[in-house]
């Protein structure tokens, strides 16, 4: 997270020399869709890369979250040597 902001910050002071174009597919307007370039600066690229990275983040800890009872209940019908109907 500080580092997004450190990137954020400093982003505007100084000049990039290098950039990226991207060309993104918009939705189309009556019937017809519109590709859009734009430059896409190194700071900027990287804001987007943690803002993906931030909107997984709930999905990861979600498995994290259901990881250790799958893995208790794993290692319960291996000592049982049984598998339980409802898995």
């Amino acid at each position: 997270c500080f580092e997004v902001f450190c990137i954020y910050f400093q982003s505007g002071n100084n000049e990039e020399p290098y950039v990226s174009i991207t060309k993104k597919r918009q939705m189309p307007k009556n019937g017809l869709s519109e590709e859009i370039e734009k430059e896409v600066g190194q700071a900027e690229g990287k804001l987007i890369t943690h803002r993906s990275a931030f909107s997984r983040a709930s999905v990861i800890q979600a498995f994290l979250g259901s990881a250790p009872p799958l893995t208790l209940q794993l290692y319960i019908s291996v000592m049982q040597q049984d598998v339980t109907v409802g898995r």
